[in-house]
C-alpha cells in the first residue's frame, strides 16, 4: 500500500510548472524529467510546511535525475552567526556541461479578478499573504542575487565551483484555483496548473451541496491525490469544520465527491 508521504511525494512532482517556454521576469524555468525515478522512502518531519515538504521530494527527484548531479541542497549562507540566505540547490548539468544554482517554488494561487490589466497580479495565496508577481520580483531581487555575495562565492569555492559560470534557472510549480465557472484561457500561466475553483462562504449553500460528500486534508496533504482518499463526510459536518478554519483566517482546501468525479476547492476567508 502506498503511504502517506508517498502520495504527497507523487502529488508534489506532478504539479506542473506555473509557465512554459519563455521566461517570466527574466525567469528559465529548468527541464525536469520525472520518468524512472524511485518512489520516495525517506521520512519527513510531521511539521514541515508544505514548501519545505516540496524542496524534500524534488531534491529527491534531483539525486536520481540522469541528467543532472546533485552538488549541494539547503546550502545556508552565514556572516559569522547570522544568516544571510540559502541557495536551495546546486546542481552539475550534464547535458549543457554547465552549473545551475536552482531556486525552488511551490505555491496554490487564487485568482483574484482585481480591475489590473497585468495577469501576474491577479494571482494571490488563498490567505492573502502572498501572491505571484511579488514573488516574481524577491526571486530577482533577493534571492537569486545572494549568488554573488561574497559569503557565497567563498561558500562554492571551497567545493571549487566560481559564482561566474554557475547558471541560475528556477523550478517554479503551482496549483491554481479559479472562480466557479466557465473556464477561460490564461495567457501568462499554464494553464494546465488550474486545479480547482474557490468560494467565498455564502456560495456553500445547502441547496448546491447537499447532495455530496467532502473532506478537509491537512495542509500537509495538499498534494496528495483525492481519489485515494476513502473517507467522506456529509455537507453539514463539513461546513462547520470550514466555518472553523474560516474564523481562524485560514482558507482550508476542499475535497468534495460527487457522483462521476472528485473535485477540489478554496473556500477563501476573505
Amino acid at each position: 500500500m502506498c503511504s502517506r508521504i508517498q502520495h504527497q511525494y507523487e502529488g508534489a512532482i506532478l504539479t506542473p510548472a506555473l509557465w512554459k517556454g519563455d521566461a517570466i521576469a527574466g525567469l528559465e524555468q529548468i527541464e525536469l524529467d520525472f520518468t524512472n525515478i524511485p518512489p520516495f522512502k525517506g521520512q519527513i518531519n510531521p511539521n514541515l510546511v508544505l514548501g519545505k515538504r516540496a524542496e524534500t521530494f524534488i531534491e529527491h527527484v534531483l539525486k536520481h535525475a540522469p541528467r543532472y548531479n546533485l552538488i549541494a541542497s539547503n546550502i545556508q549562507l552565514q556572516d559569522q552567526k547570522k544568516t544571510i540566505g540559502e541557495l536551495d540547490y546546486i546542481l552539475f548539468d550534464n547535458k549543457d556541461n554547465t552549473y545551475i544554482h536552482l531556486e525552488l517554488v511551490s505555491k496554490f494561487y487564487v485568482y483574484l479578478d482585481n480591475g489590473t490589466d497585468k495577469e501576474i497580479q491577479h494571482w494571490v495565496g488563498p490567505n492573502r499573504k502572498d501572491n505571484f508577481e511579488d514573488k516574481l520580483k524577491k526571486l530577482n531581487s533577493k534571492q537569486l542575487p545572494i549568488l554573488y555575495h561574497p559569503i557565497t562565492r567563498a561558500t562554492l569555492e571551497k567545493i571549487n565551483i566560481d559564482v561566474n559560470i554557475v547558471k541560475q534557472k528556477v523550478y517554479y510549480q503551482g496549483k491554481l484555483f479559479i472562480p466557479y465557472g466557465p473556464q477561460k484561457k490564461y495567457k501568462t500561466v499554464n494553464n494546465d496548473c488550474i486545479y480547482g475553483y474557490y468560494f467565498k462562504a455564502y456560495e456553500l449553500t445547502k441547496k448546491a451541496f447537499d447532495n455530496y460528500l467532502f473532506y478537509l486534508p491537512e495542509k500537509q496533504d495538499w498534494y496528495s491525490d483525492p481519489s485515494q482518499h476513502n473517507i467522506w463526510e456529509d455537507f453539514d459536518t463539513i461546513r462547520i469544520k470550514i466555518g472553523t478554519a474560516l474564523g481562524s483566517k485560514k482558507s482550508p482546501l476542499v475535497w468534495m465527491k460527487t457522483d462521476n468525479a472528485i473535485e477540489k476547492f478554496i473556500v477563501v476567508w476573505w
